[in-house]
């Protein structure tokens, strides 16, 4: 039986993955196509681990880091 699908998503890096995310949530069936070996793969690396990190701690914490004495 053929799978009908109605959106492909080819790379999943950030922006594929949400865009597979949001299509996905708005009822499409979506198929997302990766060359490597998982999806966000290049994601882990970026940022020295700190662009990753912004959902771990409250808003005002983050915030903080975004005045001029900022570490961020």
């Amino acid at each position: 039986m053929n799978k009908i699908i109605d959106l492909a998503v080819v790379g999943a890096g950030p922006a594929g993955m949400m865009a597979a995310i949001i299509a996905a949530s708005n009822g499409n069936r979506v198929i997302l196509i990766e060359k490597n070996s998982s999806a966000g793969k290049k994601l882990l690396i970026t940022g020295n681990g700190r662009c990753n990190l912004t959902n771990t701690k409250p808003m005002n914490d983050f915030l903080k880091k975004f005045q001029k004495k900022g570490a961020f």
